[in-house]
């Protein structure tokens, strides 16, 4: 731990000392690369909706804190842009439904209204352990909910959460006319899904993908001259990456399995 901590420093330091000669901030902003994704989605679920039929979303924005890992500050936080996350996923549920084995014909899929969240949320459930997602509770035996559902022709409902883990370690240093204190950052954008059958409430099938990225920063001074760093992430982006990423996955869910 201590030979990787002084290498980052050092990193820092030869970094800020390339720029002594004007002092600077510098901040850059990734996002997320696009990836193929051969091995998704997963194993075909073999489940099938009618193009007359509908897939309801609703969109929790609850996490909660993970365990803390040792030597490291690590915080969580919910999903942001429900709407968002939302269009990404189903973006996601059609790229691989339009692909081979997929059931025929293609259902329409809505996010939850003010309407159907009163009469069908029931509650929240406990956190994931390893992520602390917080999935909204769906309770399709309640009266209102079961005509709202029927009214509308649901045939699943979809729970859709996600978090992101963010675990942070700080660094310092100190070299020949110049100091540095610094701190890396990893960043794991989670997305899970719950499809549930509207009619029994019973879940289905279940997806769950994630993105990783990471930033870096350090604030310096080298020869009384004062240096700042920063490499930062679009982090709306790798929300959407890692939705597109399950609502690919949960595709499979309607792929037909081979005889």
């Amino acid at each position: 731990m201590r030979s990787r901590m002084g290498s980052r420093v050092h990193r820092f330091l030869s970094a800020l000392a390339s720029l002594v000669t004007t002092g600077a901030l510098i901040s850059c902003v990734a996002s997320p690369e696009q990836e193929l994704f051969q091995s998704f989605p997963s194993d075909p679920g073999g489940l099938s909706v009618s193009p007359t039929e509908t897939i309801v979303l609703f969109v929790s924005t609850e996490a909660v804190p993970v365990e803390q890992a040792m030597e490291s500050r690590t915080t969580v936080a919910g999903i942001k842009d429900s709407k968002a996350v939302a269009q990404a996923l189903v973006a996601g549920f059609e790229a691989a439904r339009g692909g081979a084995g997929s059931a025929p014909g293609s259902a329409s899929i809505h996010v939850a209204d003010a309407e159907i969240t009163a009469a069908c949320v029931a509650g929240r459930t406990e956190p994931e352990a390893a992520t602390g997602i917080v999935h909204l509770v769906v309770d399709v035996t309640r009266p209102a909910c079961a005509a709202l559902l029927q009214e509308r022709r649901v045939r699943y409902v979809g729970l859709i959460g996600g978090a992101a883990i963010k675990s942070t370690e700080d660094e310092s240093g100190a070299g020949m006319g110049s100091i540095a204190f610094g701190w890396e950052t990893s960043h794991t954008f989670w997305i899970g899904t719950h499809l549930l059958d509207a009619g029994a409430g019973a879940i289905v099938c279940s997806r769950s993908q994630s993105v990783d990225a990471s930033t870096s920063g350090s604030v310096g001074i080298i020869l009384f001259i004062p240096m700042v760093l920063h490499w930062g992430i679009d982090a709306a982006e790798y929300w959407r990456a890692a939705a597109w990423r399950t609502g690919f996955d949960a595709g499979g869910c309607f792929l037909q399995r081979e005889p």
